[in-house]
């Protein structure tokens, strides 16, 4: 399970999530939509592509790659976030875990993707964790 701290705080975040960050004029948020459509873009997202997007939030770009046309399955650890996500975007599917490395990934361990897909997700992890999760 996530820190309960980390987990408070996006959880408390994701009714103003989206208007901070549309209205966000400097480092990180600056830029947040191009940012998302190319990663969508770089991702190669169409008909008949499974991807998986870590750390969805409020499901931005996983509503860019749907609506490429591509089946997302969306991963978040924030209860708040996911809601806000499935209300995004219905078609896709949603799993709750925590991205920790070391956590139980079983939800994912029989699936296949062809892409995986994250945008402000690693800065949350120290680097000796980004490479885990990546490795992972």
């Amino acid at each position: 399970m996530p820190h309960p701290e980390r987990v408070a705080r996006f959880d408390g975040w994701v009714d103003d999530y989206d208007r901070i960050i549309a209205e966000a004029a400097d480092f990180p948020f600056a830029g947040y939509r191009d940012v998302l459509v190319a990663v969508a873009a770089a991702s190669e997202a169409g008909p008949g592509t499974t991807i998986l997007d870590l750390g969805t939030g409020t499901g931005n770009l996983a509503a860019i790659l749907a609506a490429g046309g591509a089946s997302v399955i969306d991963v978040d650890f924030s209860a708040g976030m996911l809601r806000a996500a499935r209300a995004a975007v219905p078609a896709a599917r949603f799993l709750a875990m925590d991205l920790d490395p070391a956590a139980d990934w079983a939800s994912l361990a029989c699936r296949r993707f062809d892409r995986i897909a994250t945008t402000y997700l690693l800065h949350e992890f120290d680097h000796a964790t980004k490479l885990a999760l990546l490795a992972r």
